[in-house]
């Protein structure tokens, strides 16, 4: 009797465990507010090479939600999702997007983490934009760039590349951004609209690497 007792309470310990780990058991203990036990799931599922338990994982770090607030971590997590971007997105394009764009944006107001890594986050949101949005895409990311220039001036010739590439788009706010750069480059009488427009050449050089 013991015995049968011993084997009955491994088994339901055996069927406990395996049945948590799925990522919707991990979401449900999220909803009940028992954060750690699913941070605990998304991290061994992520350990076991799988895909969205590590996207999960990744923007929890990027959102500081059940793990301390880590563009580092979020971003060596959400890494692999580049690689195999086309199979993960394919559904949800325009929510992997505007996580792109925001993952870039979060990588470059951390100092510790270079600019080529933001590069990377939008280069993928330019590549999954639908043909009709992208040129929104490159305008929303060269408005950013513009504004982090403020802080970090070398950002601007980044703000210039996506302006480049956006100025196709028919947009009065891509024409503020437009005299926005202008000023930021010092250029005379920027606010002149016919002033800006004559500064062509300098103004759609590519950026430096």
């Amino acid at each position: 009797m013991r015995v049968a007792l011993i084997i009955l309470c491994l088994v339901l310990s055996s069927t406990t465990t395996s049945s948590a780990q799925t990522l919707e058991d991990a979401l449900s203990l999220e909803t009940e507010g028992k954060s750690q036990a699913a941070i605990k799931i998304f991290k061994k599922l992520a350990e076991s090479g799988n895909g969205r338990a590590k996207f999960f994982l990744g923007y929890r770090y990027l959102k500081g939600q059940g793990v301390p607030q880590s563009v580092e971590m979020a971003d060596q997590y959400l890494e692999p999702l580049k690689k195999n971007q086309v199979a993960f997105f394919k559904e949800e394009e325009e929510s992997a997007v505007k996580l792109a764009v925001f993952i870039g944006i979060e990588c470059i107001r951390n100092s510790y983490l270079p600019d080529a890594r933001a590069r990377e986050w939008f280069l993928l949101a330019e590549k999954l934009s639908k043909p009709t949005q992208k040129s929104r895409t490159q305008a929303k990311i060269a408005s950013f760039y513009e504004r982090a220039s403020e802080n970090h001036p070398y950002l601007i010739d980044q703000a210039i590349y996506w302006y480049r590439k956006a100025r196709g788009l028919a947009s009065a706010n891509l024409l503020t951004l437009r005299f926005r750069i202008c000023e930021r480059l010092h250029f005379s009488a920027s606010l002149d609209r016919d002033t800006c427009m004559y500064q062509e050449e300098f103004l759609f050089l590519e950026p430096s690497k």
